[in-house]
């Protein structure tokens, strides 16, 4: 058997950052510690791949797939747990669009791109046409907690609503 080492330098961090009170980690809202705590618990207690931390992973934005990966379970297990609790995926942001202002819109797919002028659905051309009108427009692959409060995104299959996180 093998032992894996424990990051106590992580597990320090995180308890000196929440005066040691690891349940203030996830009410955070904080990505990182969230990750990082994550990891410590699977390392201690590598049978802690419970719906708790399957929840955590897509509370926060992760992917089915990716969910998969990070914590080596399998899609009918994810699936349960969402089903279980209701939760729903978060959007995972391909294209960002900067107007002449400087404000960022966080964009699943180009087609969002309607509301702020035609869309070619080829970014090359689109990020041309776009860059005469004054956007700029860069691909991006962002996760949902990656995103600041008070960013503003769209979604796929909605192209005349702009959210705000």
């Amino acid at each position: 058997m093998t032992r894996t080492k424990i990051p106590w330098d992580q597990l320090h961090y995180l308890e000196d950052r929440y005066d040691n009170n690891l349940d203030e980690v996830e009410k955070s809202g904080n990505a990182d510690d969230i990750r990082k705590l994550n990891e410590i618990i699977l390392i201690m207690n590598p049978d802690s791949k419970s719906a708790d931390s399957i929840a955590r992973y897509i509370e926060i934005g992760y992917g089915v797939r990716e969910v998969e990966e990070e914590l080596k379970v399998d899609y009918r297990k994810i699936s349960a747990v969402m089903k279980e609790r209701r939760l729903e995926l978060k959007p995972k942001f391909s294209y960002m669009l900067v107007d002449p202002y400087g404000c960022p819109f966080f964009l699943e797919q180009l087609e969002n791109l309607k509301p702020f002028g035609k869309v070619r659905e080829n970014f090359k051309a689109d990020q041309r046409a776009f860059s005469k009108l004054g956007f700029k427009l860069y691909r991006f692959d962002n996760h949902w907690f990656d995103l600041d409060r008070g960013d503003n995104y769209m979604v796929k299959g909605n192209n005349e609503t702009i959210f705000v996180k």
